[in-house]
């Protein structure tokens, strides 16, 4: 057991050392914390589209990523 605050980053800090704990944390924060909303921005959008633009087929996906794009920025 590790008396230390941190979680994950503190286990990988003591049994593989600083560079694969840094790094973890970094792949952490930049795709696996951003990756759920980029998925919730994607599927919402989807959605909506398909309720505001009924009558086509197929929504178009260059839609669909640029108002998951402007989801994501607000």
């Amino acid at each position: 057991m590790i008396p230390e605050s941190g979680g994950m980053y503190a286990y990988l800090h003591a049994a593989f050392g600083p560079l694969p704990a840094f790094l973890y944390v970094w792949v952490t924060a930049v795709v696996r914390n951003n990756a759920g909303g980029a998925v919730v921005a994607l599927t919402f959008a989807n959605y909506l589209l398909r309720a505001v633009l009924e009558e086509c087929e197929a929504v178009p996906e260059a839609a669909v990523r640029l108002v998951a794009a402007l989801l994501i920025c607000e």
